[in-house]
């Protein structure tokens, strides 16, 4: 695991004793051998970094919860947000599109979502 995704459970849950393998302590997606134009403006900025967020403030984009109407605890009922799907769906099918098709053939991304055996 990258050493910057390693820190956070590292420091939290393993009194920082969690130690990424020196071979993936700092490779990114960008290093990988299946990256067609890895110089490419579109790879270096997709792949370079090593955990993405996306900011859906204001957005509108509302959890739905399943269950809605039952009386529950606070926290309780699975949640589920299709929107952010939709845009996570996007970023992945973007990934598939820098790499070979050829890596996993049995993994497809459609216009209508992510899909994948």
């Amino acid at each position: 695991m990258h050493e910057s995704i390693a820190s956070f459970p590292s420091d939290t849950l393993y009194e920082s004793s969690l130690i990424s393998d020196a071979s993936v302590a700092t490779r990114t997606l960008l290093e990988l051998p299946t990256i067609l134009e890895p110089t490419s403006e579109d790879a270096v900025d997709a792949l370079t970094p090593t955990c993405m967020f996306f900011d859906t403030a204001g957005c509108e984009f509302y959890e739905r919860t399943e269950g809605d109407g039952e009386q529950k605890s606070l926290g309780e009922g699975s949640k589920s947000n299709e929107n952010e799907a939709v845009v996570v769906c996007k970023w992945a099918r973007k990934l598939v599109r820098i790499s070979r098709p050829s890596v996993n053939p049995n993994l497809s991304i459609d216009s209508n979502g992510c899909s994948g055996t």
